[in-house]
């Protein structure tokens, strides 16, 4: 049963890697899913646990020294404690990120940048935040400056391509606020972009 779980598991990540054009490992390292992660992890803590139960109880049986095998079925148990202690771990720290409000990686990042520059009415980007609100649901705060010469109308028209481009680009962006000034407007001259989380 937990061989069927694991390979039903493996078979959606590598389906999923495949569907985003990630290897296996890349998908696992990047994904912001947790649910995926903590099937593989459980399963493959669960199958080790086994195996190593497996050899607890054979040694026992089989009264293995030191003491005629009596010490090895509460080895066992200690180990098994030891994986899923580790497993925990593990899962915790890929967990922890969207808790906290994990950044957008950096490929995501530059793509985003990358489509608000290639705007004709962009000047440039002053300040560019992400934030995952979910595995697949990205937040985006950015601040830009626009051409001098943009009319009331052309302003809007440029915020509304903008943010349709940037979700083509990136689909996992669901909400986007933009902070526009004309460029002769910004008081800004240098701003470190930071990413939230």
């Amino acid at each position: 049963m937990e061989l069927g779980s694991i390979g039903l598991a493996l078979y959606q990540e590598i389906k999923e890697a495949h569907h985003e054009g990630l290897t296996f490992w890349q998908y696992l390292k990047k994904s912001k899913d947790p649910t995926a992660k903590t099937v593989l992890f459980e399963d493959s803590a669960a199958l080790l646990g086994i195996v190593v139960a497996g050899v607890g109880i054979y040694l026992t049986e089989h009264q293995v020294p030191p003491g005629a095998g009596a010490y090895w079925d509460g080895i066992a148990s200690i180990v098994i404690g030891l994986i899923l202690a580790v497993v925990a771990f593990v899962l915790a720290r890929f967990s922890h990120g969207l808790l906290l409000g994990e950044a957008a990686n950096s490929e995501e990042v530059e793509t985003l940048r990358q489509v608000i520059e290639e705007h004709p009415s962009v000047v440039e980007v002053v300040e560019l935040l992400t934030m995952h609100l979910a595995p697949k649901q990205i937040l985006v705060n950015a601040h830009i400056n626009l051409k001098d010469n943009l009319t009331n109308e052309q302003i809007v028209k440029s915020i509304n391509e903008i943010e349709a481009n940037m979700k083509k680009a990136e689909p996992k962006v669901d909400m986007i606020f933009l902070e526009t000034s004309s460029l002769s407007e910004s008081t800004v001259k240098e701003v470190i972009p930071e990413h939230i989380g």
